[in-house]
């Protein structure tokens, strides 16, 4: 196997996401000089290590352990926690993540947006009956207009509007010039879209049939589409001291580290959140 395949792609994935040599690897479970080691083709990790690794981008392992096929495959929803950009707004984050998409050869093919939480969309895309994506759009603005939601996330396709690229199994030319279809649901009915439920129910939502191949390959999620990156198998003691806000106890802690982004939430109540002390062991 090429090492430096391996390399190379396991650090575009990484950029891509702007996700820190830190942070894979405490999501994976590792020091950071493992994964640094990964990146200059030392050593490759194993095939259950390259496992997760797939499994935290949502690729497909061929792809990355010996670079065949495409990078997605199957129905894939990316976890929000992937698109979370380092400011509160980054199209040009959530544009890269899109230009990736479509040069693996998926196209756009429909708009997702919560009316009632003007900033909550997810983007659709589609390549051929191989591959239905869902890329959620993060943005931690709730006064934004649906308008200009749409506007935005038809923004962050424009990298794809232009591209040409062939498709890697059959030789075809993929271009992305059409207009997505658009759809404006409801809350109740816009977290329906998620890995957690049936495809009968995401059907139903979007009035879309998936193809059946996608289906039988296919077992939803147990832990959520939202599912946290975290350090696994790390126990977790920590004192938090949200802004003006008396620290929490140890009790309440763990539930805060892997629920913290939910404190960006509401921007009206803007919480600057400062780890005092945190303690980790096996």
């Amino acid at each position: 196997m090429d090492k430096a395949g391996f390399s190379q792609r396991l650090k575009t994935l990484r950029e891509t996401f702007s996700v820190s040599q830190l942070k894979l690897a405490e999501g994976l479970g590792f020091k950071q000089y493992y994964v640094a080691k990964w990146e200059s083709g030392a050593y490759e990790p194993n095939t259950t290590i390259q496992q997760k690794i797939a499994n935290y981008f949502r690729v497909s392992p061929i792809w990355l352990t010996a670079g065949i096929g495409h990078i997605y495959t199957g129905i894939v929803f990316i976890p929000r926690n992937l698109m979370l950009p380092q400011k509160r707004l980054d199209l040009s984050f959530q544009q890269r993540i899109a230009h990736f998409i479509c040069e693996d050869g998926a196209r756009d093919i429909a708009i997702v947006a919560n009316t009632d939480k003007k900033a909550d969309g997810i983007i659709l895309f589609k390549r051929e009956d191989d591959l239905l994506l869902f890329l959620p759009y993060v943005s931690f603005f709730s006064t934004r207009s649906r308008y200009d939601l749409t506007s935005d996330m038809l923004h962050i396709l424009i990298p794809c509007r232009d591209i040409e690229s062939p498709n890697k199994l059959s030789g075809s030319v993929l271009t992305s010039k059409h207009e997505p279809t658009f759809y404006s649901l409801p809350t109740d009915m816009f977290y329906m879209i998620n890995s957690t439920s049936s495809l009968e129910d995401i059907e139903k939502v979007l009035e879309i049939v998936i193809p059946e191949n996608l289906k039988e390959n296919y077992s939803a999620s147990t832990s959520g589409d939202e599912t946290e990156i975290k350090k696994i198998g790390w126990e977790f003691t920590a004192e938090l001291r949200f802004g003006n806000f008396k620290g929490i106890s140890e009790s309440k802690a763990i539930e805060a580290i892997l629920n913290i982004e939910n404190l960006f939430n509401d921007a009206n109540k803007e919480q600057k959140i400062n780890i005092v002390k945190l303690k980790r062991k096996k």
